[in-house]
């Protein structure tokens, strides 16, 4: 998220709606020093904040995320709205919990900034196609306008963290070494019906893993994605929607999230990812 913009657009929609800066600050329950700060781009609003924040501006959190007015043809599904707020609220408990540290959290997400920091993400799955993607970093905005379902529900990382502690899964990715394995039917069979893209039921296609990590492939129609969950808490999902048939001759984008807080962005071109 661009501070600028934001805090722009938090002037913009609180004049539009004629209050003063210390009536917006008594809906949130902050001073009128601390939404000036904000539209002046010199402080964020808290984590806790954005939600509220968003719904007094009457913006959705993507909006106030990426520092601008979705077009009507822009606005993405509902569920992306939700994801968007459910990956808020991940990480205000992470803040909570004390698995994020306050001055990162800032960064990460009372701003999301730049939502990246540092190199770029490279996955190659044995006899899966190789993942390569644009060296670039994007905000939330840009990366759920590409693909709407990069996002990781709160939903995907409970699902997540059922499989991590999962102690017969766990042991077989001990046994599996550094090479992907393909797990067995009965590890992962109850976890398959829990597998969604956009609230609809998605097949899973291939589930592999090594000591370090598990991944999961699935799709529903032309929407793909793969979700990584690494034994260290690491989540990580590349999401694709291709624009043919799915193998020959396609184009289209792919975003990857890291825990929602690093997004990247490339392109698929023949049923694979390559670097755009």
């Amino acid at each position: 998220m661009d501070s600028q913009k934001t805090g722009a657009l938090i002037a913009q929609r609180r004049k539009e709606l004629g209050w003063t800066q210390k009536d917006l600050g008594e809906r949130l329950h902050v001073s009128d020093r601390t939404v000036s700060k904000w539209e002046r781009a010199v402080g964020f609003p808290d984590v806790s904040l954005l939600e509220p924040l968003a719904d007094a501006l009457d913006l959705s959190v993507l909006e106030l995320l990426n520092g601008e007015r979705l077009k009507q043809e822009e606005i993405p599904p509902a569920e992306t709205e939700r994801a968007a707020r459910s990956a808020v609220q991940q990480l205000g408990e992470r803040l909570r919990r004390g698995m994020v540290r306050y001055r990162a959290a800032v960064c990460i997400l009372a701003a999301l900034l730049l939502l990246a920091v540092g190199s770029y993400l490279w996955w190659a799955y044995g006899d899966w196609p190789v993942m390569h993607y644009e060296e670039r970093e994007v905000s939330i905005g840009e990366a759920v306008k590409a693909v709407p379902f990069v996002v990781i529900t709160g939903e995907e990382f409970r699902l997540a963290r059922e499989i991590a502690e999962d102690s017969a899964i766990r042991a077989a990715a001990e046994l599996a070494g550094s090479e992907w394995q393909e797990i067995s039917e009965d590890l992962i069979a109850p976890y398959r019906d829990l597998l969604r893209i956009e609230g609809e039921p998605a097949a899973c296609s291939e589930a592999v893993l090594t000591q370090y990590s598990l991944c999961l492939d699935y799709s529903a129609g032309m929407r793909r994605c793969i979700l990584e969950i690494a034994w260290d808490g690491t989540v990580r999902k590349i999401a694709v929607v291709y624009a043919g048939d799915g193998r020959v001759g396609t184009k289209g984008p792919v975003v990857i999230s890291e825990n929602n807080e690093h997004f990247r962005i490339g392109k698929a071109e023949n049923g694979d990812l390559h670097r755009a």
